[in-house]
């Protein structure tokens, strides 16, 4: 080893200015660093019930947690339960969602949408029944069902379903009532879509079942179109309902339709999408 009286001049003074191969920082040697730590909780930790943003009975908002007590998650037309909610269509918002991708086909299939079916008219030869998502210009709820890439030939149409069952749909007897949707397709011209409501034949048998009513709106090319279908009296509707809502569209190529904001409610004026927590729907999808 060099004597280190023969170092390179300058190089004296730079080793001078560094810190020793072995060494040790305080907490206050790095600036902000007590400040920023200081704000942190210890790494053991508990949480009281208290400090979680926890919904209040009948109360809809989609940041909060939902308790398993909550009245809401039970069935029938007890208060609080779905019956007595503003919407009685349980993922009408499209968030919640446990399937795969399917193809669209001619007969009644479940997509990404948990109990959303749908069937397509016209021989599908292509067509992918999927949900979207971050489509919030369509619905608040930010997702819809999409069928993408549809292609079918002469008498073309797209089909949805979705079912109440009798205990929800009691609620709604011999009462007006308004379901409402929001919709967009590519078809590069006007095409109609139609909604449905029908009561089961039997209580919550839908082998047969009878129009109690029913509207078509016409949807333009590459626009986001309100749908509604106001209904004076449900009649006798507590054996449960049917939704359907068609888009007629003929002979289409590679189109795209979308469908969101589903919502079945008492009245005769349409609101606006009733949001409820993704736990409490999720958990309503599952009772």
């Amino acid at each position: 080893m060099r004597d280190a009286r023969f170092i390179l001049p300058g190089v004296r003074a730079a080793l001078d200015g560094k810190a020793p191969a072995d060494h040790s920082h305080s907490l206050d040697d790095v600036t902000g660093l007590s400040t920023a730590l200081n704000g942190k909780a210890p790494t053991t930790h508990t949480h009281a019930l208290a400090d979680l943003p926890v919904a209040d009975p009948g109360e809809s908002n989609p940041t909060k947690l939902v308790r398993a007590d909550d009245p809401r998650l039970s069935a029938g037309s007890g208060a609080g339960a779905l019956a007595a909610q503003r919407n009685l269509v349980v993922n009408g918002c499209a968030r919640v969602s446990h399937r795969p991708a399917a193809a669209l086909a001619a007969t009644w299939q479940p997509g990404e949408v948990d109990l959303w079916q749908v069937r397509a008219d016209g021989s599908p030869s292509a067509g992918t029944v999927k949900r979207a998502t971050g489509v919030f210009s369509l619905s608040p709820s930010g997702s819809a069902g999409l069928i993408q890439g549809a292609t079918l030939s002469s008498g073309g149409a797209i089909h949805w379903r979705l079912r109440l069952e009798a205990a929800d749909a009691l609620r709604l007897r011999h009462s007006p009532a308004v379901l409402s949707a929001r919709a967009y397709h590519d078809c590069g011209q006007t095409i109609g879509w139609t909604l449905t409501l029908s009561r089961a034949g039997s209580p919550d048998s839908f082998t047969s079942v009878s129009t109690i009513a029913t509207t078509t709106i016409s949807v333009p090319h590459d626009s986001n179109t309100n749908l509604v279908l106001a209904v004076p009296d449900m009649g006798a509707c507590e054996t449960g309902l049917q939704i359907t809502i068609t888009a007629t569209c003929g002979a289409v190529s590679s189109r795209w339709f979308y469908l969101g904001a589903i919502q079945l409610e008492a009245g005769d004026t349409a609101t606006a999408l009733d949001l409820r927590p993704i736990a409490l729907e999720t958990a309503l999808v599952h009772r």
